[in-house]
């Protein structure tokens, strides 16, 4: 039977079909032994209650399919189609189909136990019996839904190849039929099954688009019909962004009319829907759909298709729409956990974002005052909400910290006022201000609301000196009188809501308020007795909340004065109060207040019983949650404020509080054989803040050096778990780095066995992530003892870097190389020639160079960015004729053929290269990464006001933030040739070669302030010095002055060989 035709025959017709095959005949002789009441007997036992009759009937089936997969699949998918049976058990023998697909179908799945399988022909009636299933609405849904199931599985492995009608059918059904479920089968086949190729290559794309939008134009559809074509096209939208959508002028006309054409599709379908009714879901549904690809549509292709005059027009529509959404959430007309609230709630998120992405078009006064009255609405607190926030202060510590997981209207108001102009943000302000004066008393949702809708508008620094900032301070004092005025009664959430909100607005209008140490003190001592004496752990924890934006924005200790012991331990108290209950994020909120509370003295006695209580708080509160990523940091940066500038006898008393549990903890995992546990990762993590943070006067003691060293080595060498596994080597590159030679080299055979373990190729690459660390700080402690063993350590670490796949692996162990050429290049080319990797021949040096090459386009950081340039510069000024004859990887050779080439194709066609010198490739990496630090030049004017060193911190993603004045730079009009610009440089040729070498092969920190203790990433600890540190940009225009100068390894042949925009970068940094 052909399958175009299944909707013109009835489920009996087909069933009779099916049971007169050939193939079923023959495969009931098969299992003979199995007849269909059999098969129904056991699928009747496999449903049933008692576990033993039911594992006997599931052992049974499977037994049998086993036997003869192709004969039971089809009886089960016989059984499947016999409307008389019953409902339960067609389901059961669906749900057995569904897992025998992956085991017996195609070697495509990894369950895969064939052969034998089901047959070619067994495949064809199962795969139509499930179209005549999983397209008929007459089917139970649950039906409907598990031959869906199934359909998508084959076809993961069956289209288009062995399944090429597959599409038409489900076309067909759509069409003739106006089926829902076929357009769902549609929508989930474009969800899990076609790719890019298949959209453009194979024409699916554009035959589908074809049929969505016709859908959508189409009266004859229904309106969920629409619902489900408008989750194709969203769908659809995604492959029309890729490059194969525009990869001929044909192709991008066709594109532009195409989506010309969607718009008014959609557009239509709003006006058509404006008018709202609380109790239909589909309307709100359907235009949320509309909007979502409207958005995609305006801010994911080129702006000339949405012209002006379209955006007017969807911006009179948001407006209208909004309006009627405000109106539903305002006076409550559908329950917060209804699947009406859902819609509507979803639909006013995705009318916001559309407001958001019209910011070029002007908004008219009226309509301004339509958006603020639709947000404040919109905003208001759900009674749901309230209560749950009341029960439990847990939820309402995720949602402000934004972890919930949940994103509604409020969510969506608040982010269209962020990303909101500056003049748009000043005329809310004002109407956001007005609306608050107008409210009674007792309207305590929408005063809560419009506190909530002001603090995006006050973290805006462009805002700060605008005339509204006055009115704001006047709220500020009209909410502080409120809240201290005898019997206020304030609701305990709007009470909340001004405890966060006051420390943003104190923040954000600083410079407007005369006397702003005092405002913040004032306020700061009138709320601590309301948390105090409150009985709602919700207040309690708001107003922790705020005691930590107090600490960002201002020093505490200027301001409070005498005031402040005081302060830190009512806080203190607070966090004490709030922490037994607290759960999941409030965990981390509450640790983050207890580092500002320790943080408030720049220079205090560590020694006192408040510093010893916080540590003992913060090891309490942090197991409550030791899993959280976010709890583990704010551990980590608690106990480092605890321990910053501690004497030797003050780290030996909080080391007896804290490192006993953590070596009892290693302990017990070890003893129990446990492979992974969150608390033992917890314990290792403060164990290295430890470890790194050693006394301001000397070393980590000797007698704590000794007892952590042997239960961290020997969790390091029994572990098989990564996240262990990196956690205890980084333990150990501090302890060793920070502990006198003497005291470790006692233990240097375990420490030994770590680095063998590390090294060794069957650790994975992210276990090994820190090897490379590891193996410079040994070398530098025990670079006597370890004579013998030096080559054999530093070849099974190169070996390791060439393995490795892992990029951090590889960068950390590309700090081993710097290290060495550092101490001196010439023994570390020498050494790297002397041995071969693998049975390829090529000696190790061929094989390091391109890979660290390659590996330096994605380090990290802006220190190890310099440990690099340094380095390759080194090996550059050594003019060695074996890395000058070593052939690499240059550019990416582009695809010269006809054919238009997806990303899915892409990945699996080979790449092509040309052939470059290893001098060649380096001056390339080098001029790429010039470029870029050269755009970041400007960057500090977008950073905030007070982030201090940002481009020592940032890396790449900072830039050189140095500064440089561009007075002296000549305009440079292109590339220059060669000799012009040797000439330029020839009374100037930068930091000469010996300049790039650090003494003893360490390199500078750049953190920290004069005269501080400071610590590397490699566990390096030195005082900063106040010299200028060269920037990034300062190496690299250093060493090409250099090497075009002097014209070294033939330079001029080099730059001859770049591309003028290459040449083009070098002229305009150089002169």
């Amino acid at each position: 039977m052909r399958v175009s035709s299944y909707h013109q025959c009835s489920n009996l017709d087909f069933l009779i079909d099916l049971t007169m095959s050939p193939v079923f005949i023959q495969n009931q002789a098969k299992m003979a032994e199995l007849d269909s009441t059999e098969l129904v007997n056991a699928i009747v036992g496999g449903q049933s209650s008692d576990n033993t009759v039911r594992e006997h009937c599931e052992a049974f089936i499977w037994q049998k399919m086993a036997e003869s997969p192709g004969s039971g699949c089809t009886m089960l998918m016989e059984l499947a189609c016999r409307s008389e049976s019953k409902l339960e058990n067609r389901l059961y023998a669906l749900l057995a189909l569904r897992k025998l697909i992956t085991m017996y179908w195609s070697a495509g799945f990894e369950s895969y136990r064939g052969p034998p399988g089901v047959g070619e022909e067994g495949k064809v009636i199962i795969r139509d019996a499930l179209l005549k299933l999983g397209l008929d609405d007459a089917q139970d849904s649950r039906v409907v839904a598990s031959s869906s199931y199934c359909i998508v599985q084959i076809a993961a492995v069956d289209f288009p190849d062995d399944w090429p009608q597959l599409l038409e059918t489900v076309f067909g059904a759509i069409i003739n039929r106006q089926s829902l479920s076929a357009l769902r089968v549609l929508n989930e086949v474009f969800d899990d099954v076609v790719s890019e190729e298949m959209f453009f290559q194979g024409g699916v794309g554009w035959k589908t688009l074809q049929l969505v939008t016709e859908i959508l134009k189409s009266p004859n559809f229904s309106l969920q019909a629409k619902i489900s074509a408008g989750k194709l096209y969203k769908t659809c939208l995604g492959q029309l962004q890729s490059r194969a959508a525009t990869a001929t002028k044909e192709l991008r006309d066709s594109l532009k009319l195409h989506l010309r054409n969607a718009i008014s599709i959609f557009l239509l379908i709003a006006r058509s829907h404006s008018s709202l009714d609380p109790s239909d879901v589909d309307v709100p549904r359907m235009l949320q759909i509309a909007f979502q690809c409207l958005n995609t549509i305006k801010t994911s292709f080129t702006h000339k298709i949405v012209t002006e005059n379209i955006d007017q027009e969807i911006k009179s529509l948001v407006i209208d729409i909004l309006v009627s959404v405000a109106h539903i959430m305002e006076y409550n007309e559908v329950s917060a956990d209804s699947d009406e609230f859902t819609a509507f709630d979803d639909l006013g998120c995705e009318v916001m974002q559309m407001l958001g992405n019209l910011h070029d078009t002007p908004l008219e006064e009226p309509e301004l005052d339509i958006i603020v009255k639709s947000s404040i609405a919109c905003s208001g607190l759900r009674k749901e909400e309230i209560e749950d926030w009341q029960s439990d202060f847990n939820t309402f510590a995720s949602r402000e910290e934004g972890l919930s997981g949940l994103f509604t209207m409020r969510d969506a108001c608040e982010e269209y006022l962020t990303d909101a102009i500056n003049s748009t943000q000043r005329a809310v302000t004002t109407r956001l201000l007005s609306h608050f004066s107008e409210l009674k008393a007792d309207d305590w949702r929408f005063q809560e609301s419009i506190l909530f809708l002001i603090r995006p508008i006050c973290e805006n620094e462009e805002n700060h000196e605008i005339n509204e900032g006055i009115q704001l301070l006047d709220l500020l004092m009209f909410v502080s009188q409120r809240m201290l005025a005898p019997g206020s009664n304030l609701h305990p959430l709007l009470l909340c809501r001004i405890l966060i909100v006051v420390p943003r607005i104190l923040d954000g209008f600083r410079s407007q308020i005369d006397d702003f140490e005092n405002v913040v003190k004032s306020f700061l001592k009138a709320t601590l007795p309301l948390a105090l004496t409150t009985s709602t752990t919700v207040t309690k924890l708001a107003f922790l909340m705020s005691f930590t934006d107090y600490y960002r924005f201002c020093l505490l200790e200027p301001i409070t004065g005498s005031d402040l012991d005081e302060i830190r331990c009512a806080v203190c108290q607070l966090i004490e109060e709030v922490s037994p209950d607290s759960e999941e994020d409030t965990v981390s909120v509450i640790l983050e207040a207890l580092t500002s509370v320790v943080s408030t003295k720049a220079n205090d006695d560590k020694s006192s019983p408040f510093y010893h209580e916080a540590l003992q708080l913060l090891l309490k509160i942090s197991v409550k949650n030791p899993s959280d990523v976010q709890v583990v940091l704010e551990a980590q940066d608690c106990l480092s404020k605890l321990l910053t500038h501690v004497s030797t006898e003050v780290y030996v008393e909080y080391s007896k509080t804290c490192i006993p549990l953590f070596v009892n903890t290693l302990t017990r995992m070890i003893e129990d054989k446990i492979t992974y546990s969150p608390i033992v990762c917890l314990s290792l993590e403060l164990l290295k803040v430890f470890m790194r943070k050693k006394p301001s006067d000397g070393f980590v003691p000797a007698t704590i050096s000794a007892y952590v060293l042997k239960p961290l080595t020997e969790i390091l060498l029994s572990s098989s778990d990564d996240a262990v596994t990196q956690l205890s080597s980084d333990c150990l590159v501090y302890l060793i780095q920070n502990s006198p030679s003497q005291e470790i080299s006692p233990h240097l055979p375990m420490i030994i066995s770590t680095l063998e373990k590390l090294l060794s190729l069957e650790t994975s690459d992210s276990g090994a992530m820190n090897v490379g660390s590891l193996v410079v700080v040994v070398l530098e402690k025990f670079s006597l003892e370890l004579q013998d063993l030096y080559p054999k350590i530093l070849e099974a670490a190169t070996r390791k870097f060439i393995e490795a796949q892992n990029i951090s692996t590889a960068e950390n162990l590309v700090f081993l190389f710097c290290y060495l050429i550092s101490i001196n290049p010439r023994e570390a080319i020498n050494f790297l020639s002397s041995f071969n990797i693998g049975g390829t021949g090529s000696n190790a040096l061929s094989a390091v160079l391109p890979k660290w090459l390659e590996a330096f386009e994605v380090v990290r950081g802006d220190k190890r960015i310099k440990e690099n340039i340094k380095a390759l510069s080194i090996l550059f000024f050594q003019s060695d004729e074996r890395i000058a004859s070593l052939m690499v990887n240059g550019d990416l050779i582009p695809y010269a053929g006809d054919l238009i080439v997806t990303r899915s194709m892409a990945k699996s066609m080979p790449q092509e290269y040309t052939k470059v010198t290893a001098y060649e490739k380096l001056v390339k990496v080098f001029v790429a990464e010039l470029e870029f630090q050269s755009k970041e030049r400007n960057l500090e004017k977008y950073i905030p006001t007070g982030v201090e060193n940002y481009g020592e911190m940032s890396g790449r993603e900072g830039g050189d933030q140095d500064g440089e004045d561009d007075g002296d730079w000549e305009d440079v009009d292109g590339a220059l040739e060669f000799e012009r610009l040797q000439r330029h440089l020839d009374d100037d040729s930068g930091i000469a070669s010996d300049e790039y070498e650090e003494e003893d092969g360490n390199p500078t920190d750049e953190s920290g302030d004069e005269d501080e203790e400071v610590y590397d990433s490699e566990g390096k600890s030195h005082r900063k010095s106040q010299v200028r540190e060269p920037s990034v940009r300062d190496l690299l225009t250093s060493f090409f002055r250099e090497a075009a100068a002097k014209n070294i390894n033939n330079f001029q042949e080099i730059y001859g060989r770049l591309s003028d925009h290459e040449k083009e970068v070098l002229s305009e940094n150089l002169l």
